[in-house]
């Protein structure tokens, strides 16, 4: 859907939460929010006027924008990478996070 990914590190599985958004196996260890952890939630990406890979991925926006877009990061169900697809159209729903100072 998105585009080529290039792996970046190896501890997607740490980011991802243990609870899923179709009720099965994330494959997730992270620990909730409120005690520190990432705890992404698979919800995938939409894209007018479709959407994709719920339950399976989730995808961030990056601060990183190359000629054709904005790159993202992409955590997948049961994979332990964290990927960085190629820039993306900014037109696609991706997650945000916020991080307090």
């Amino acid at each position: 859907a998105i585009g080529s990914e290039r792996t970046t590190t190896t501890h997607g599985l740490e980011m991802i939460s243990r609870r899923n958004v179709t009720n099965d196996d994330s494959g997730g260890t992270s620990n909730p929010a409120d005690d520190g952890g990432f705890d992404a939630l698979l919800v995938g990406y939409a894209f007018s006027p479709t959407t994709g890979r719920y339950g399976i991925s989730a995808y961030f926006w990056t601060g990183s924008t190359g000629e054709t877009g904005s790159y993202a990061r992409r955590l997948d169900k049961n994979r332990k990478m964290v990927a960085r697809d190629r820039p993306t159209a900014r037109t696609y729903l991706h997650s945000v996070r916020c991080k307090k100072d």
